[in-house]
């Protein structure tokens, strides 16, 4: 499985969902594609 790389944008505004939204850090991380224990 190749390994993906995220941009310091792409990573900012993933962090400020899960910080300003009423969506828990599992959903963020299921509607990013991402692995929920990838986001912390």
């Amino acid at each position: 499985m190749k390994k993906r790389t995220f941009d310091q944008e792409y990573k900012i505004q993933a962090v400020d969902l899960c910080l300003e939204g009423d969506k828990s850090i599992a959903q963020v991380a299921k509607e990013l594609g991402l692995a929920y224990n990838c986001d912390r």
